[in-house]
């Protein structure tokens, strides 16, 4: 459940009672309130249509036997807080892979219409491609979770400290709770 607060006092010096004032037949804080429900409904719709793109690009992970963490939005939105719309919509999805997988998740992408430009992507970080698909979702694919200090250990860790998890058609990795600390504190940083 979300909710909003909307403070609307009656006292303001400028214009008193603005709040209740008529305006097409309603008080303004009518109007307020039901465009807040309506974008309340967007969110959630489209919280929706995203939950089922991202379960179809996770059932093409687990067709190619290709193990994957999903990164924040939904999937963290869904753990935390029991809820996909729990957190603000991204424009993106972002993925981690093992590196060893990282020329088969190119191909499995490119397949499915995505496309990148490696000469674009930046160079010295060279921890992560992102994909575009016209009218689709953006995807960032990481190897790694932080732009600098690539470490094979640190991130073998990370990947030991992950389980499966099993939905309909798309299992996927996840982190345990002490990596996902980690990774959530390695991500406020950049």
């Amino acid at each position: 459940m979300i909710g909003v607060i909307v403070q609307a006092r009656i006292s303001s010096t400028r214009l008193p009672r603005k709040v209740l004032m008529d305006i097409a037949g309603s008080p303004l804080l009518t109007h307020i309130i039901d465009r807040l429900k309506s974008a309340s409904i967007f969110i959630i719709s489209k919280s929706v249509s995203e939950d089922i793109r991202l379960a179809e690009i996770l059932e093409l992970f687990a067709a190619k036997n290709i193990p994957v963490v999903p990164l924040k939005g939904m999937v963290l939105a869904k753990r935390l807080y029991g809820d996909i719309a729990a957190r603000g919509l991204g424009v993106d999805f972002d993925f981690l892979i093992k590196e060893s997988d990282r020329k088969r998740t190119i191909a499995l992408l490119k397949e499915a219409g995505y496309a990148f430009d490696p000469d674009n992507e930046i160079k010295e970080w060279q921890w992560q491609y992102t994909f575009h698909k016209p009218m689709t979702t953006m995807i960032d694919l990481h190897w790694d979770i932080a732009m600098g200090f690539r470490s094979q250990k640190r991130i073998d860790g990370f990947w030991d400290g992950t389980r499966r998890v099993e939905t309909d058609g798309a299992g996927y990795y996840e982190f345990k709770e002490e990596e996902l600390l980690l990774y959530l504190c390695a991500h406020s940083v950049n």
